[in-house]
């Protein structure tokens, strides 16, 4: 008896860490598409209350990345931030019905921990008041 109230206490306890990350975005959708070095994104949030972020994959040997987009919400506020190596980036404020349009960002790859040949830099939203219908397309080459 013991030991499945046990099983059952680990089980309530996953399940509610597994909400209580999940309750922070909704319905995240993203797709890319292209080559090594060339790719063409679209990312969707449908809300999101905490932070949200994705790898742009560098590949290996690549030391540097070049990004292009234009970035919406629906409604709420927050940041975007574009960064690569030696805490280089760029940060934008995201706002409804004033898309971020992003050109020829320049950025240094960061290496992943453990394997120096692969490469990326990151994409990131954070909320500042709940954020509803993060929309992104954007494409990033890397050399």
């Amino acid at each position: 008896m013991d030991r499945h109230r046990k099983r059952a206490g680990i089980a309530c306890v996953l399940l509610a860490s597994t909400l209580l990350l999940g309750g922070c975005n909704k319905f995240v959708s993203e797709k890319c598409s292209g080559s090594d070095y060339e790719s063409t994104c679209t990312a969707s949030v449908g809300a999101s209350d905490g932070q949200w972020s994705t790898d742009l994959e560098g590949g290996g040997g690549h030391t540097a990345i070049v990004i292009s987009g234009t970035f919406t919400i629906e409604s709420g506020s927050g940041t975007l931030t574009l960064y690569g190596a030696d805490d280089q980036g760029m940060e934008y404020e995201l706002r409804p019905g004033e898309p971020v349009v992003v050109e020829d960002l320049a950025l240094p790859l960061l290496e992943r921990q453990g394997n120096s040949n692969e490469t990326y830099a990151v994409l990131q939203t954070t909320a500042e008041e709940p954020i509803e219908d993060f929309s992104a397309e954007y494409t990033f080459a890397t050399s």
